[in-house]
């Protein structure tokens, strides 16, 4: 009886993380073309932001769909045994989800000075702006995602796990 239902989760796993692959795939896509292709968008910074972070989720999805995908056909994902995928796997992942939610602050705070009632705020938020904040919060994140990724270590039957105590109990507390 339980590996029945073990078995009708794996496969439900599997089916819907097609579904949700497929999905973002075509949304991630149709999101970057519109907001790059049509002349209405090429300046608008709420544009710029919004293409920012779907190419962003289109590899963050990527990377996680698709290693769930081959983990519930095969049974492994390798981080168990390579140290370096290991380390790659759990910074690459960092360092998308905080652009992610990083990239949806800067759009709530350009539409705050957007929408201010001060002239000198508004007239502050500009394009190369907005491109030379996301490019600071870009490297900043990149920093932050390798030095995450230099504690992440292989332990026995714990498999990938992060092997710097202090550095967990940042990650408990901040993420």
């Amino acid at each position: 009886m339980s590996t029945d239902i073990l078995k009708l989760a794996k496969q439900y796993s599997l089916y819907s993380g097609c579904i949700l692959f497929t999905f973002g795939f075509i949304g991630n896509i149709l999101n970057i073309l519109v907001f790059t292709q049509l002349r209405l968008f090429r300046d608008n910074r709420t544009a710029f932001y919004l293409t920012v972070e779907s190419i962003n989720n289109f590899i963050y999805q990527f990377q996680t769909i698709s290693v769930t995908i081959l983990t519930l056909t095969y049974g492994d994902d390798a981080t168990e045994r390579a140290l370096g995928w290991c380390k790659f796997r759990y910074m690459l992942s960092q360092i998308l989800v905080l652009t992610s939610y990083y990239t949806l602050c800067l759009i709530a705070i350009d539409q705050f000075f957007s929408t201010n009632h001060q002239f000198r705020l508004r007239q502050m938020c500009t394009i190369k702006l907005a491109r030379y904040i996301t490019f600071i919060s870009i490297c900043i994140w990149i920093a932050h995602g390798i030095l995450s990724g230099c504690f992440y270590d292989i332990q026995g039957s714990l498999g990938c796990v992060i092997s710097n105590p202090t550095w967990q109990q940042y990650i408990s507390s901040f993420s």
